[in-house]
């Protein structure tokens, strides 16, 4: 299901991009400048998936719709775009003490992905009921996976409990190494996306 994961239609105007978002705050701190420095961190390390019509769509809603297949990423979902841009603004120091994140799939399969290739330590904190392919494949990418909690909470819990020692910052993706008091980094890394889909050609 991660293949639409935006959608432009030609017959009306094209909307602002939308995407899950932590908090109104954090999306008052995004600006145009923000997704343009995202879109260049991240540029050559993600795949510009492409972005069809589809017929289906189309006669669902009367438009002529078209889909960004971000599901043909390397780790299948759009979270690649924020993990990376955001391990990318890490420096030396923290890069080299690892980054740990709690998540219950795709995010931080994208965490242990990235990582991976820049040459950094990653520990995924998962819920206890975590998808087994998303564990393998978290596991298969390098990452050490640790199973906690019943539910994302819990497991966000702890991943701040094994962070506490390298950091006292607040982080709503903790890690040592992440601490990301901005979530702005990692929004406007999927706001950029939107450069793709208004540039991708029409078929």
């Amino acid at each position: 299901m991660g293949a639409i994961a935006l959608m432009a239609a030609e017959s009306m105007p094209a909307p602002p991009l939308t995407v899950p978002r932590p908090s109104d705050t954090v999306a008052s701190m995004i600006e145009l400048a923000d997704i343009e420095a995202a879109r260049d961190r991240i540029r050559g390390a993600i795949y510009c998936s492409p972005c069809p019509a589809s017929e289906t769509l189309g006669e669902l809603t009367g438009t002529r719709c078209h889909v960004k297949l971000e599901n043909l990423q390397m780790t299948g979902s759009f979270k690649e775009r924020g993990a990376l841009s955001k391990l990318l603004t890490l420096d030396p120091a923290e890069r080299a003490r690892g980054v740990v994140a709690a998540s219950a799939g795709n995010h931080g399969l994208a965490v242990a992905f990235h990582a991976q290739r820049l040459g950094m330590a990653a520990t995924i904190v998962m819920p206890e009921w975590a998808p087994l392919i998303k564990v393998t494949s978290c596991r298969r990418y390098g990452a050490t996976v640790v199973l906690a909690g019943q539910d994302f909470d819990e497991a966000y819990d702890e991943a701040r409990r094994r962070e506490a020692p390298c950091s006292t910052r607040r982080s709503r993706r903790p890690g040592s190494g992440w601490p990301s008091s901005s979530p702005a980094v990692v929004v406007a890394a999927v706001r950029a996306a939107g450069y793709e889909v208004a540039e991708a050609p029409r078929s």
